[in-house]
């Protein structure tokens, strides 16, 4: 977590990994962070970046775990057709 703020280290590095976002960019998405902030966080990201990315790729598994347990529903309770 960045301190005094609910920004998470990984969110920072996946806007800037994932998104393209720019330090710069990113700042101006959550404006309570500072600059130095986000060069903080992504400076953690590159000295764990194995472990962050562990941790996405478990969280992308647990995502399409509940896809598949509780698939998504039109308004009227019937099954959204799969993509």
């Amino acid at each position: 977590m960045i301190v005094g703020t609910d920004i998470k280290v990984s969110q920072i590095a996946s806007e800037h990994e994932h998104l393209g976002m720019s330090p710069d960019e990113i700042v101006e998405a959550h404006p309570h962070v500072t600059l130095a902030d986000v060069h903080a966080a992504l400076s953690y990201y590159y000295d764990h970046a194995d472990e962050i990315r562990r941790d996405w790729d478990d969280t992308d598994a647990l995502v399409e775990a509940l896809r598949k347990r509780y698939p998504p529903r039109d308004r009227d309770g019937g099954a959204v057709p799969s993509r």
